[in-house]
């Protein structure tokens, strides 16, 4: 159920992505709470983001009922630490999947981590 749930919270957090400009997102998954992270600030607090936020948790809550979903921006006590998942920043990692996938104005690296090999094009 768990790996559902992931799947679950990439995709929301897929299409969030693509309605903001400037956004950054980052998910991480400890303990039965799933932890997503807004940047920057103004996002965090923008009230359409906060309504987009609030389908997401309520469909969530009603699909994972024993799990639970955080969202914090960078006011938070609570960090991302070890993210599994990240939107937004210079480079994509999708840490749990079997490629890494690195984007660059006008190269692409992937490299697979199961068979040991890289591909670069």
């Amino acid at each position: 159920m768990i790996n559902l749930a992931k799947e679950f919270i990439i995709n929301k957090l897929q299409k969030i992505f693509n309605s903001y400009e400037d956004i950054k997102l980052r998910y991480e998954y400890r303990s039965d709470t799933h932890i997503v992270e807004v940047m920057p600030l103004q996002v965090f607090h923008d009230n359409e983001f906060i309504l987009l936020e609030n389908d997401l948790e309520i469909e969530f809550e009603e699909s994972f009922p024993m799990e639970e979903i955080l969202f914090i921006s960078e006011e938070s006590l609570t960090e991302i630490k070890t993210p599994i998942f990240e939107l937004g920043y210079s480079t994509i990692f999708e840490f749990e999947n079997t490629s890494i996938e690195f984007e660059f104005n006008e190269f692409e690296t992937c490299v697979d981590v199961n068979n040991q090999y890289a591909l670069a094009a």
